[in-house]
């Protein structure tokens, strides 16, 4: 049951008594770009599943976690991530745990376990849990061990000795309770996604990068932001050009915001233009 969000509607497949395979139209993983199928054998949680489905009248492909009243009345809205969070710490408290160690993510399957479906772990085999890529020297490999605190990155050097990386991990709290795990760049101590490097990893900003868009000039920056506000709004169209009609379910407060904006972009974006023309003009004489 770790894959079904609060977003999760659900339909049965087969008859609940011979266990059940449910399609998930939306969950924690797919996020709607496509449905997802599992199979829950027979046991208690697929008689608990049923049981919900009867009291509650939930027809397929419909939210399945849903709001009960004090008189005991199923509502038809689904949860939202903010009242399972509540809801799992009401739970925790009521078996003695601390509520602050847990939020609704502590429902779904841990890294762990998400590594063993994908077949990245290799039980009782004695092996490093390897990520293999080709090289124009052949195929090259890196071990990663993964603990409570870190990753170990595990490779082997030209003269052929295994060679170790221990890159630790930044915990940063959630809205909801929980910790949220990231990188921490060896150099500025920050947390981060992404690392960069062979022998040293290091974070972005340590290594110098920048963003494609970075590299562009100011002016060039401000005009593309204000085509995609036109691409928002469902027409692309040249500076200067008026903006398409509001679309159908924008607020006017937020047509008039973006309205505004587009005008402030293209109007600073074309004197800067004007200003490096001005410039090159000058470099010239």
């Amino acid at each position: 049951m770790s894959h079904i969000g609060a977003q999760s509607a659900v339909a049965f497949r087969r008859p609940p008594d011979e266990g059940a395979s449910i399609t998930l139209f939306c969950s924690k993983t797919s996020q709607g770009e496509e449905a997802e199928c599992i199979y829950l054998q027979p046991g208690i949680a697929l008689k608990a599943l049923k049981h919900w489905f009867e009291v509650g009248g939930i027809a397929d492909a419909t939210p399945l976690f849903r709001a009960v009243s004090k008189s005991g009345r199923v509502g038809a809205a689904r949860l939202t991530d903010g009242s399972i969070a509540r809801i799992v710490k009401a739970r925790c408290a009521a078996a003695g745990l601390e509520p602050r160690e847990f939020a609704g993510h502590s429902l779904r399957a841990g890294m762990v376990t998400s590594a063993a479906e994908r077949r990245m772990l290799a039980p009782r085999t004695g092996r490093i849990p390897a990520i293999t890529w080709r090289t124009e020297h052949g195929i090259d490999l890196l071990g990663v061990i993964a603990q409570r605190n870190g990753v170990h990155f595990v490779r082997r050097n030209g003269e052929g000795h295994l060679e170790k990386l221990f890159v630790p991990f930044a915990f940063t709290p959630t809205k909801f309770g929980g910790w949220r795990a990231w990188f921490r760049c060896s150099g500025c101590l920050q947390g981060c996604r992404v690392l960069y490097g062979v022998n040293s990893l290091r974070c972005r900003k340590c290594r110098g990068l920048k963003y494609q868009s970075q590299y562009d000039h100011t002016a060039f920056r401000l005009l593309d932001r204000a085509s995609k506000i036109r691409c928002r709004l469902g027409k692309p169209g040249s500076s200067g050009e008026p903006l398409p009609p509001k679309p159908r379910h924008m607020r006017w407060r937020t047509y008039r915001r973006l309205e505004w904006l587009v005008s402030e972009l293209e109007a600073a974006g074309w004197a800067a233009v004007s200003a490096q023309v001005y410039a090159m003009r000058r470099k010239l004489r």
